[in-house]
């Protein structure tokens, strides 16, 4: 709401980046102390990505008020979020597992941000810009969820217990 606030209603985009660049460095503190003091946890690997997936979500909403080209990721994320939710609940029913991000997902997010900033401090960005920056986060965004939605039916098929499609090992952080 802050963030939201700070946008659209003050229109301080000094302010809106400074709020989102507070909310990823605790989010990514929190992760970390997480991972240090082993307190990982399944409600923390599903509360986690929803509450990134909100602000992501909140902070795409916000920009296109100004950018309304910012509809094709927007609505991207929306079909990728809401179909890997549905797998990972089915994912969850059928097999009992709850896993956390891996490196596609934090790229993904990583190239959103780039693209938040840019829009944010560059209120005229030059359309070429914007497009080159929207492109790249799509393509990512696709690559991250056909890597996701391949992870989820590994899981479904062999469970806990694949890698790369081999029954019997570990399953990988990176598929």
């Amino acid at each position: 709401p802050l963030i939201a606030y700070a946008y659209v209603v003050r229109q301080d985009f000094l302010l809106t980046l400074i709020l989102l660049l507070v909310s990823g460095a605790s989010d990514i503190l929190d992760g970390w102390i997480a991972r240090t003091f082993n307190l990982v946890t399944d409600v923390g690997k599903f509360i986690d990505p929803v509450a990134d997936k909100v602000t992501q979500f909140v902070v795409l909403l916000c920009l296109l008020t100004r950018f309304p080209r910012l509809v094709i990721p927007a609505a991207l994320m929306v079909v990728k979020e809401l179909t890997m939710l549905a797998l990972g609940m089915v994912v969850y029913k059928e097999r009992s597992l709850i896993k956390g991000a891996v490196w596609h997902g934090k790229v993904n997010s990583l190239l959103l941000h780039a693209m938040f900033f840019l829009h944010i401090i560059w209120p005229d960005i030059p359309d070429t810009v914007s497009w080159i920056s929207i492109g790249i986060c799509v393509a990512m965004m696709l690559y991250s969820f056909a890597m996701y939605v391949i992870r989820f039916l590994k899981m479904l098929k062999y469970g806990d217990t694949e890698e790369k499609g081999v029954p019997g090992q570990a399953l990988s952080e990176e598929v």
